[in-house]
């Protein structure tokens, strides 16, 4: 449909069926002299790629206290890890030899 309308100006309505877009293209464009431009501009508008932007707000900022913060070697994959845990209700004693450093975990709404 993106392709037709570059080509002639003309929006199909949206909610043209696959057979009303097959029929349009039939009656309107193969075996004239813009088949071979519509062809183009389909396989130009067919490779595109459509950037969508997601706009996103946090609902709250996680606050995580660990243990031994000195003695910890921060495998953040780990520690990941055990958040997702907490969680998800299945909190986990050790991970990949690890032991859980999780001492509170909480929701800060106000930042």
């Amino acid at each position: 449909m993106e392709a037709v309308y570059r080509l002639t100006g003309k929006r199909l309505p949206e909610d043209y069926t696959t057979e009303q877009v097959n029929n349009f293209l039939t009656v309107e464009l193969f075996n004239t002299s813009l088949w071979h431009k519509y062809r183009k501009i389909y396989n130009e508008v067919s490779n595109e790629k459509e950037i969508v932007v997601e706009n996103y707000s946090y609902q709250y900022t996680l606050v995580v206290e660990l243990a031994n913060k000195s003695n910890l070697s921060l495998d953040e994959g780990k520690i990941v890890h055990f958040v997702m845990c907490e969680l998800l209700g299945n909190p986990c004693e050790t991970y990949k030899g690890m032991k859980n450093p999780i001492i509170s975990l909480r929701k800060d709404y106000d930042r």
